[in-house]
């Protein structure tokens, strides 16, 4: 196409990279997701023993905060994955 900043081979090979990287950080996701539902249940159980200071709420709290945030990574990393599947499928198509 004239008039394009990046030829097509050179872009496959960057979104070939780019790929990689939003898997990872898909992996990472899932394994922050993992350690905050740890830490959910760890200051529910500390409320549950008695410690009903502030400070338990809060630390509970920030863990929910942390798997919705690992949540959001997830979803971001997923968009990603399947619109590159679905708009490489397409063109796949067109050739």
């Amino acid at each position: 196409m004239p008039g394009m900043l990046v030829d097509k081979r050179k872009w496959d090979k960057i979104s070939g990279y780019l790929d990689v990287v939003v898997f990872l950080i898909l992996i990472a996701g899932i394994l922050l997701a993992g350690y905050g539902g740890y830490l959910y249940g760890y200051w529910s159980d500390r409320i549950a023993m008695g410690f009903g200071e502030q400070a338990v709420y809060d630390s509970q709290a920030a863990a929910l905060g942390g798997i919705i945030t690992s949540a959001v990574i997830i979803l971001l990393s997923l968009f990603w994955i399947f619109y590159r599947y679905f708009k490489t499928k397409g063109e796949r198509k067109s050739w």
